[in-house]
């Protein structure tokens, strides 16, 4: 017991004697965190909370030139710009200005769409009651809006734009080909029929977060970003704790402690104890940080929820994770280099293939089915249950677990390569 309380005090002299150690471990954890959230902060808003300026042409000048640009300016997103000053831009000065990067995006109505819509109208009414349409046909020439997009704009970007006019102009190409439709019928009708009324959908859409119980927590980029990151910092003590090990090695310390009463686990014991607690407090720094001063960042505070034992639990849990893997990376390693080059790469792998920085859902089948032997993954997914579908402690006792056990075989390897190192 003595030389285990020994062991511990001695861990403790060597990492606050380090201050570039407890600076990377704190301090560079706590920036990376907040960075990430404010870069991935714009990314989590809506379409509504992003005003976007955009180059707009109206050749149709007709019923569907009109009311798009109508429907464009009522939208507090859009700016439209027609031209500058008293000049009006035509479609090659738009394409010219957004592929100099000056705008984002230019709108282009082109010329007879709205004749095209009616002649829609037409053929179906005479198709319908003639059974055939003498007239021209209108698939020769569409309805076009041309959209120009600057080539460094996100696919994002792209699909979020696109999506909001396609659904935004297929309710006026409704309105135009109902009224169409109204305008040829009346001529085969002996009383017109009645002006359409109600030309909006019928179809209400309603956003649900599917959470597992009732909570108040919204997702958003902090809730995404901290866990995530906060992960990452948890093993980011590789890099103290293999070069402490290195240390020892080179100094011969290792070889001294190994001819002292006691035993291997007492050593290994105090390592992992004063690591667990710098990664506690790591993890409530960086948690408090998110709740208090995110908001002066202009950032959602973090929303913990109900279940902190959780929380506490597989913040704990990830810890031991982390740290047996450090453990094991500096046992095996030789030279300061290896530990480092090896360890961090290793992390980014294991990061890469978590989800840390790309969804699992949206990576390859091959990478998605890896994911699963990433112990940053099962850290993180218990993380989004607490935290965002609103789980308790059954619900990520699987992951706990499996963290747990991560730590107890990566601690048994790491003895094993010690005592074999021993004999040899």
């Amino acid at each position: 017991m003595n030389r285990l309380l020994a062991s511990i005090k001695k861990e403790l002299l060597v990492l606050v004697r380090d201050w570039a150690g407890l600076g990377l471990i704190f301090l560079m954890p706590v920036v990376l965190v907040l960075v990430m959230a404010l870069i991935q902060d714009a990314s989590f808003k809506s379409l509504e909370e992003t005003r976007i300026t955009m180059l707009f042409l109206d050749e149709d000048q007709d019923t569907l030139g009109y009311r798009v640009r109508q429907g464009l300016e009522r939208q507090s997103h859009f700016e439209l710009i027609t031209g500058t000053g008293s000049s009006p831009f035509d479609e090659q000065a738009i394409r010219d200005q957004v592929a100099r990067g000056n705008y984002q995006l230019g709108i282009v109505v082109k010329a007879g769409s709205t004749e095209s819509i009616r002649a829609r109208g037409k053929k179906l009414v005479e198709e319908t009651l003639f059974g055939e349409y003498t007239g021209e046909d209108p698939a020769e020439s569409p309805a076009r809006i041309i959209i120009y997009f600057d080539p460094a704009v996100r696919a994002s970007f792209k699909v979020t734009v696109r999506s909001a006019l396609e659904n935004f102009t297929s309710k006026v190409e409704a309105g135009i080909l109902f009224q169409a439709l109204s305008d040829e019928l009346a001529q085969y009708l002996p009383e017109p029929p009645a002006p359409l009324s109600d030309q909006d959908g019928g179809i209400v859409y309603e956003e649900i977060n599917a959470a597992g119980k009732d909570t108040e927590i919204i997702p958003n980029s902090v809730q995404h970003n901290v866990p995530a990151w906060t992960i990452f910092a948890m093993f980011f003590i590789i890099i103290p704790l293999t070069g402490n090990l290195i240390r020892e090695k080179e100094s011969g310390l290792a070889t001294r402690m190994k001819i002292m009463p006691g035993n291997l686990f007492q050593v290994l014991g105090a390592k992992i104890a004063i690591y667990l607690a710098v990664g506690m407090l790591q993890f409530l720094v960086i948690v408090a940080f998110a709740k208090l001063a995110f908001p002066f960042f202009e950032l959602p505070p973090l929303v913990l929820g109900p279940e902190k034992v959780a929380l506490i639990l597989l913040a704990f849990s990830t810890i031991l994770a982390a740290t047996g893997y450090s453990v094991l990376v500096g046992t095996v390693a030789r030279t300061h280099d290896q530990a480092a080059v090896f360890g961090m790469i290793s992390l980014i792998i294991l990061a890469a293939i978590g989800g840390l920085w790309v969804p699992v859902f949206m990576m390859p089948g091959i990478m998605q089915t890896a994911s699963a032997i990433s112990p940053l993954n099962w850290s993180l997914e218990a993380f989004y249950d607490i935290l965002l579908r609103g789980s308790g402690l059954r619900g990520i006792a699987g992951n706990i677990f499996a963290l747990l056990s991560f730590f107890v075989v990566t601690l048994c390897c790491a003895v094993w390569v010690r005592w074999r190192m021993g004999r040899l």
